[in-house]
């Protein structure tokens, strides 16, 4: 066989660690929405150099390198079959995606938990932390919650919330420490989100300036994953300066999950149906390569 026809099925080869790279990718972000939008990068470099690849075999002459390069770029039935191999297991990662297990759920019906605390005018009423009326001139108050992620390699922490205050001055904003000791200039923890966040003029040591002003209510979420295998304290902070009394801030629903990397039983059996499909097609190509020596 010669050099460009093992070059070109090495080609395939990285094509199909290609499709793995990309399973790996569905299975970590686990959505249902444009599944080939989310290949990783080096997934699209594998597959990009296995099709160059198969372009140089394709001209070098001899018949199993343009056969395998036919097989992998120019003939319309087995590419037809790739594609479609591809998407029945993109398709199935996508459609299945891989359970979230939730590690800490607080709806604030039944009060606070031992790894949970409030300070300063913020309380638990009627389903709800934070303020329970209006919220002080000079105030600074929070609540905080203690996890143990030790043992994870991914979470996501998710919560409602809902504020009244000055916009611009009276605000909010999530602070994530590994020793309880919280530094609002290097612990800020940013929504997933874009916009949730906004400019604080307060001058706030505390606070910081940077977070959730005005009126407005919504569903953040934060990636927790920097903080998986440690012990992790959330502090759910809000500070006011001294020129306005106005309802301020509540938080509801406040959820921290991790995403497992392990496929369900029917992703899995869909993902063996659509390799043993790729499989299928290398041994065809394989048997159709081999030739009579001269």
């Amino acid at each position: 066989m010669s050099a460009w026809a093992v070059e070109a099925i090495g080609g395939w080869r990285r094509c199909s660690d290609a499709l793995v790279a990309s399973q790996r990718a569905f299975v970590v972000r686990g959505t249902r929405d444009e599944p080939f939008r989310l290949l990783r990068p080096d997934a699209h470099r594998s597959i990009a150099n296995a099709w160059q690849l198969a372009e140089a075999a394709r001209t070098s002459g001899h018949a199993c390198a343009n056969f395998a390069a036919k097989t992998l770029i120019g003939d319309k039935e087995m590419r037809s079959s790739l594609v479609l191999t591809t998407m029945i297991c993109a398709a199935a990662l996508s459609a299945t995606p891989a359970s979230a297990a939730v590690i800490f759920k607080q709806t604030f019906d039944n009060g606070l938990g031992a790894n949970e605390s409030v300070s300063g005018n913020f309380s638990v009423a009627d389903g709800k932390v934070g303020h329970a009326t209006h919220y002080d001139n000079g105030e600074y108050s929070y609540y905080q919650i203690a996890l143990d992620l030790t043992g994870l390699t991914n979470a996501v922490l998710s919560f409602d919330y809902g504020i009244d205050s000055e916009m611009y001055f009276d605000g909010f904003n999530v602070l994530g420490s590994t020793d309880a000791i919280f530094n609002a200039a290097t612990d800020l923890l940013t929504p997933n989100e874009s916009g949730v966040y906004g400019k604080l003029n307060g001058g706030f040591v505390r606070l910081g300036d940077t977070g959730v002003s005005g009126k407005q209510a919504g569903v953040a979420t934060i990636d927790l994953s920097q903080f998986a295998g440690q012990t992790l304290n959330l502090r759910f902070q809000f500070q006011a300066d001294r020129f306005a009394f106005k309802p301020g801030v509540q938080f509801d629903n406040v959820t921290v999950s991790t995403l497992s990397a392990v496929p369900e039983p029917a992703t899995w059996a869909m993902m063996i149906l659509g390799f043993g499909a790729v499989g299928t097609m290398v041994r065809t190509s394989r048997r159709r390569c081999a030739f009579n020596p001269a």
